[in-house]
């Protein structure tokens, strides 16, 4: 996924950060992080305001790179809205509770939140206690270094950022953290070792003398220990992705090559990608619609749900029954898919495939069918209920 890239472009960021060197990569790294994914702001922007403050040599490029990356972004918001969905994508809406704050209360309260949420995080604690570490030890030369490059993305992204999801979501702050704050430590031992420190500068010093070799491979024992969660998100991800394709990979199929009609689902992903018909996504990631019908306190499922169903011309549903424990009336089920084994990455061991309609429901089970016909051994998870309408 996205996610990859994201981490390459903060490595190419912060390394060149620390080396000083702001070459052609360097550039188009700041300008497409945010691209990549909104979170990249709370890095490109402060790195961007640093070179203009500090680096007089660099500040043209720093402003033109600013300049195109807010005009690309404010282009794209205004596309948005002109489709209707908003200025940001449904996506970011749904999974960043700020983005919908009312007022200047709900955003600081949602901020708050996020940042005690976010700091409990064991992978999180770990590295931000280190970059904490060594911006103490590298503070008397190099303030606004640590309060732009270091400080400020480490708080933007505890309280708007998000942590866990497999592990996804923070690896890309943690590592630019980690990068910047070894960037500073190196470059505070080695004032330290070739010259006389000042009296306000002699516990810092101290500090970052003390990280010497063998302390650094304490500090490596640490750094593995501290980030676990990481590592076991790693270890998991043969069995993480088997889960996805003995569960999203089968709904792909089963609605791109055999059922080939419009569906509603719950979790994107994969249908979306594979299918060519419409794809309506009820939790409202794929849908600013849906999305604001599911978050109106007075909304009701079993109204709303077959209402857009009925405007975008989708007769089947496939959907977790855990996050809509309230399904419509006229649904009726035909079949479930139960992930065999341990879940990892799906929200759900069990996924019901519905219709609106008698009709609808043999097309679809007549579709399940040929495909547990042309997949007998993967499509042994998949079962074809005896359907009737509901009551």
């Amino acid at each position: 996924m996205e996610h990859s890239l994201q981490v390459f472009l903060v490595a190419v960021i912060a390394s060149s950060l620390t080396k000083r060197e702001t070459s052609f990569p360097f550039w188009i790294s700041l300008f497409t992080l945010p691209l990549i994914r909104y979170e990249g702001l709370a890095i490109s922007v402060p790195v961007i305001l640093y070179l203009i403050l500090r680096e007089p040599a660099e500040r043209p490029k720093a402003l033109r790179t600013g300049f195109l990356l807010m005009g690309t972004i404010l282009l794209y918001s205004f596309f948005l809205s002109g489709l209707g969905l908003g200025y940001l994508p449904s996506s970011v809406f749904a999974k960043q509770s700020a983005t919908t704050a009312g007022s200047a209360k709900d955003l600081l309260k949602s901020m708050i939140e996020g940042l005690i949420g976010n700091i409990y995080s064991l992978p999180t604690f770990t590295v931000y206690s280190i970059a904490l570490a060594s911006g103490f030890a590298a503070w008397p030369t190099s303030r606004l270094r640590i309060m732009t490059l270091l400080g400020t993305p480490a708080v933007l992204h505890l309280c708007l950022g998000r942590n866990g999801w497999f592990g996804r979501y923070e690896v890309y702050i943690l590592l630019y953290l980690l990068i910047i704050s070894a960037g500073l430590l190196t470059e505070k031992i080695r004032l330290a070792s070739g010259s006389t420190l000042a009296s306000s500068e002699r516990h810092a010093g101290s500090l970052a003398r003390l990280l010497n070799r063998k302390n650094m491979f304490a500090l490596l024992i640490i750094i593995v220990i501290g980030t676990k969660p990481l590592w076991d998100s790693t270890m998991q991800t043969p069995l993480a992705s088997k889960n996805i394709k003995d569960q999203q990979i089968q709904m792909a199929l089963i609605t791109s090559q055999y059922l080939n009609k419009p569906v509603a689902v719950n979790d994107l992903g994969a249908v979306g990608l594979s299918s060519s018909r419409y794809v309506l996504d009820l939790w409202g990631l794929g849908s600013y619609e849906a999305l604001s019908l599911r978050r109106d306190p007075n909304g009701n499922t079993r109204l709303w749900i077959p209402r857009l169903m009925k405007e975008k011309g989708v007769d089947h549903a496939i959907i977790y029954e855990s996050w809509f424990p309230e399904t419509p009336a006229n649904w009726i089920k035909v079949a479930q898919l139960r992930l065999p084994g341990r879940r990892v990455t799906p929200a759900s061991d069990l996924v019901t495939f519905y219709a609106t309609s008698p009709s609808a429901a043999d097309e679809m089970a007549q579709a399940i069918s040929r495909y547990i016909a042309d997949h007998s051994s993967e499509a042994k998870m998949i079962s074809i209920l005896p359907f009737r309408l509901k009551r």
